[in-house]
C-alpha cells in the first residue's frame, strides 16, 4: 500500500464512494480537488449486481494516510464537514423513502434532522443516454425534501435511484413511473 490514499466522494453530501491507493509510482495530487474520474460504485441496495456510474462532475477527492476500512466498506464512511477526514455514518440514521415522480423526487428520513441535511439524487436508467442528477436539502427539524426536488421530465419505465442524505446511509432502489 502506498504512502497516501485517495477517497472519491459526494460533493453535495461527503458521501464516499471508493478509495484508491497506487502501487508504485507517485501522480502530484492535491490534498482536496474535483473529481477528474467517474466513478462506478458495485453492490449498493438490495440488488447486488447493480452498477451505478457517478459523473466526476458530481464528484470531489480527498488526500489522506491509508485506512484499510475505506478500501473494504467505503460506502459506511463520509468526509467530516471540514472536509480534512472520513468518519463511519451513523448506522442507526435511514433514509426511509424515495418517491420517484415523472418530474420530481421525494426524499425522506426516519427521524428529523438536527441541522439542515444536504440531499443528492442519481438516477439512471436504460432509456437516459446520461444520469439525471437531483440536488437540495432536508431543513432543520424536518423529515423530507420540501419541496420535492424537480427533474427534467423521465419517461415511463424503472429506473435505479441512489439517494444520499448528509449524516445517513446511502439507499438504493429500482422506482417506476407508470
Amino acid at each position: 500500500m502506498s504512502e497516501t490514499m485517495t477517497v472519491y466522494f459526494a460533493s453535495q453530501t461527503g458521501h464516499v464512494f471508493g478509495a484508491v491507493t497506487r502501487a508504485a509510482g507517485t501522480i502530484p495530487t492535491p490534498p482536496r480537488a474535483p473529481s477528474l474520474e467517474d466513478v462506478l460504485v458495485l453492490n449498493v441496495g438490495p440488488e447486488k449486481d447493480a452498477e451505478l456510474l457517478v459523473p466526476a462532475a458530481d464528484l470531489s477527492t480527498l488526500v489522506l494516510l491509508p485506512n484499510p476500512d475505506l478500501l473494504l466498506q467505503h460506502l459506511a464512511f463520509q468526509v467530516s464537514v471540514q472536509i480534512d477526514n472520513v468518519e463511519r455514518l451513523p448506522p442507526n440514521a435511514t433514509v426511509s423513502g424515495v418517491v420517484l415522480a415523472s418530474t420530481q423526487v421525494e426524499v425522506s428520513v426516519s427521524a428529523s434532522v438536527a441541522q439542515d441535511a444536504a440531499v443528492w439524487v442519481l438516477i439512471t436508467g436504460p432509456t437516459l443516454p446520461t444520469p439525471r442528477v437531483a440536488v437540495g436539502v432536508i431543513k432543520q427539524g424536518k423529515l423530507k425534501t420540501d419541496p420535492p426536488l424537480l427533474l427534467q421530465r423521465l419517461d415511463p419505465g424503472t429506473y435505479r435511484v441512489l439517494a444520499l442524505v448528509r449524516g445517513h446511509p446511502p439507499v438504493a432502489r429500482s422506482e417506476r413511473i407508470p
